[in-house]
């Protein structure tokens, strides 16, 4: 269980204040919204309500509608403004049932206007408008019954209005009374709560007051107490497990460190003579080591100083003392190691200046047969693009070549066409002409038939003697007519066979002809597609010849800068050669303590360099 501490006990303090508080004013703001009745604006609202409801018919009580009936039926001058006034009546009747119906009633209010009031009120609306407005005017016997119906509704649906406000009254002074004992509790309610917090409020400031300002107040004259130094006092409140428990310990700790330090204090007194016997032992083995490292610097110096003046020959050869022996040591090791170093460097030097001779020499080589070579790839590029060139032209050429072959070959196909066309011509002049040849012996065989018709007109002319005579001129003429007609037929035919010969001899010869130019066009598609073969060929031997051109432009391009780069690297191999040369010299300026190495050696190793 989690220990009561004062933030908490303040923090539970403040909540149940709240909280009475917060119940205190919701059960007033709760009292005063539910049953806020009998106050002025209420009864004042009330009034004014009361007051309406005495003076304006409200529109589910028929009396106003019932009043504009008998206006319309009594008062002829006034009946149309009545009938309009029936009509907005009965709009806000609809209105307001539908509000009515919908509303939040009690079950008894609710069954009545469903039962009672509703029935009632359609009915007596259904008499006005249906039998009422339609017969308004007419005849008295018929008023007089109209009228009889409208009063057994109006009556039946008062009944229902009275009925249901007597019911009305009834719930509305039953929730009077009901909001009026609600009042009363919930206010007492809220009084209570409100004396209920006051009371916790009281109780917690008390209960503050004994549980933390008071212990705060003792904790405070016992720091007082100590900062004075009396230390051997006991903290109070140790054994408290709130902010105040945790204050006490911190105290107690911070007593048992002034009782510490009190100790300590004295004991540094009594070690003080202790530290002034150790400090003076101390400055003096510092001295000593102070000299010895005089001593190490002057002989590092004097040998760093040699070394500047190019001098390899100086070694320390005094011991020094044990912490600075190993520097002696590593001193005398790396004089020896550049030495060596130094002679290495003095061999490279030579065989580099060799080195760099020969490559300048080679690179002079190279960079005169790079020339060479670039002039001959520089002419090859140039018969190459000639070549590339006519290659071109030729391509253009066959191009157009192909597009002649092309218009030659659909002339043909057009000619071959034609050739069709006029055999097939041909072909219908022959069959007119034998349909022609068929008429004319038709024509042939009417005029052999005219003239036996014509000769037996003749001789039954002469049978009939004079009387015939005339006949037989007729008949005389048409036989001379028809033998015409016949050798004129004749004639016709015997020219329609020899035109028939001479058309056959022309389908024959242009059936030769279009065989022909068919073998022609097919000569002539082959031409083209030799000459596309040819095209394509020269298209790509021209392609060929532009990525070789391409090449050798590449080439020569990389040739040139093969040659600036073997005049760099000449340039570069005398630079070389030079500053091997320089090094050679300074490395020289050293004095070097290799026995094996002697004056006339060095003499040698200068004359090989200068050779080089």
């Amino acid at each position: 269980m989690p220990q009561l501490t004062i933030s908490r006990m303040l923090l539970l303090f403040a909540l149940l204040v709240t909280a009475g508080l917060v119940t205190a004013l919701g059960v007033q703001t709760y009292a005063i919204k539910r049953v806020q009745i009998d106050g002025p604006l209420y009864n004042e609202i009330k009034s004014q309500k009361d007051l309406l409801a005495d003076l304006v018919p409200p529109p589910l009580f028929a009396v106003e509608a019932y009043a504009a009936i008998y206006e319309a039926n009594f008062h002829a001058d006034r009946r149309s403004r009545a009938i309009a006034r029936i009509h907005e009546l009965k709009k806000l009747y609809d209105d307001r049932k539908a509000a009515w119906v919908a509303a939040d009633l009690t079950e008894p209010e609710a069954k009545i206007i469903r039962e009672k009031l509703i029935p009632a009120s359609d009915r007596f609306w259904f008499v006005t408008l249906e039998q009422f407005i339609p017969a308004v005017g007419r005849k008295y016997d018929t008023m007089m019954a109209v009228m009889d119906d409208l009063a057994r509704a109006y009556q039946d649906q008062r009944q229902a209005v009275l009925e249901l406000s007597e019911l009305a009254s009834e719930v509305s002074a039953s929730n009077e009374r009901l909001a009026t004992s609600e009042a009363s509790w919930l206010g007492s309610t809220a009084l209570y709560g409100g004396l209920l917090a006051v009371l916790v409020f009281v109780l917690g400031v008390i209960f503050i007051r004994i549980r933390a300002i008071s212990p705060l107040g003792a904790i405070t004259g016992f720091m007082e107490k100590m900062a004075r130094g009396e230390t051997e006092l006991s903290v109070p409140f140790k054994s408290r497990s709130d902010e105040i428990g945790l204050i006490a310990r911190a105290l107690e700790v911070f007593r048992m460190t002034g009782i510490e330090k009190e100790k300590l204090e004295f004991e540094a007194q009594a070690a003080g003579v202790q530290r002034m016997q150790d400090q003076q032992a101390r400055e003096a083995d510092a001295l000593r080591r102070a000299n010895d490292t005089a001593m190490v610097v002057d002989q590092l110096g004097a040998a760093l100083r040699g070394l500047a003046d190019s001098n390899l020959q100086v070694k320390i050869s005094d011991s020094f003392s044990p912490e600075f022996e190993q520097i002696r040591e590593d001193f005398n090791r790396s004089i020896e190691t550049l030495e060596d170093t130094l002679e290495r460097v003095m061999d490279g030097t030579v065989d580099v200046r060799r080195a760099s001779a020969e490559l300048s020499a080679g690179a002079d080589h190279m960079s005169r047969r790079t020339e060479n070579q670039a002039a001959a790839l520089e002419q090859a590029s140039a018969a190459l693009e000639q070549i590339t060139a006519t290659i071109g032209h030729l391509t253009t050429n066959t191009q157009l070549t192909r597009q002649l072959v092309g218009q030659a070959r659909t002339r043909a196909e057009d000619s071959s066409e034609v050739m069709k066309n006029a055999v097939e011509a041909m072909h219908r002049i022959e069959r007119s002409s034998n349909e022609i040849a068929q008429i004319i012996s038709v024509i042939d065989e009417i005029a052999f038939q005219t003239n036996l018709l014509a000769l037996n007109a003749g001789v039954e002319a002469a049978r009939a003697g004079e009387s015939g005579k005339g006949f037989a001129v007729v008949a005389s003429e048409v036989r001379e007519l028809a033998q015409r007609s016949a050798s004129a037929a004749k004639q016709i035919k015997l020219l329609i066979d020899n035109s028939t010969t001479e058309v056959s001899q022309g389908v024959k010869h242009v059936a030769e002809t279009g065989k022909a130019l068919t073998e022609i066009t097919a000569f002539v598609a082959s031409i083209d597609v030799k000459v596309v073969d040819i095209v394509v060929g020269i298209q790509e031997q021209s392609t060929g010849l532009r990525e070789t051109s391409a090449a050798i432009n590449a080439l020569d391009s990389t040739t040139q800068q093969n040659a600036a780069m073997a005049e760099e690297t000449a340039a570069m191999s005398s630079t070389l050669t030079e500053q091997a040369a320089a090094l050679a010299e300074e490395v020289q300026k050293f004095q070097l303590n290799n026995k094996q190495q002697t004056h006339g050696q060095r003499n040698v190793l200068r004359s090989r360099l200068n050779a080089a």
